[in-house]
């Protein structure tokens, strides 16, 4: 029975890994979040730069997933649209 357990245990860990990878990339995939947070106008560029470096989109996806993964187990969600922490 407890190596049943720790079997699944260690069954757990791809899986997570696994899943958060693919939302992860499913987010990415659907386009600039820069142009969805300033609506229905262009962004100034200098304004959409200083937004990418802020949110730590200008570094490379893998850069970025890990940021995601230590923000995950941190419980670290970010913040919301209206500012506020999640």
């Amino acid at each position: 029975m407890g190596r049943y357990v720790i079997r699944r245990l260690l069954q757990m860990i791809p899986v997570f890994i696994g899943a958060t990878l693919l939302i992860f990339l499913m987010v990415n995939v659907m386009g600039d979040p820069i142009a969805g947070l300033c609506g229905d106008r262009q962004c100034d560029p200098a304004t959409a730069s200083q937004l990418r470096h802020d949110l730590g989109l200008d570094k490379p996806v893998w850069q970025q997933y890990l940021t995601y993964m230590g923000n995950l187990f941190t419980g670290d969600f970010g913040t919301a649209f209206n500012g506020e922490s999640v």
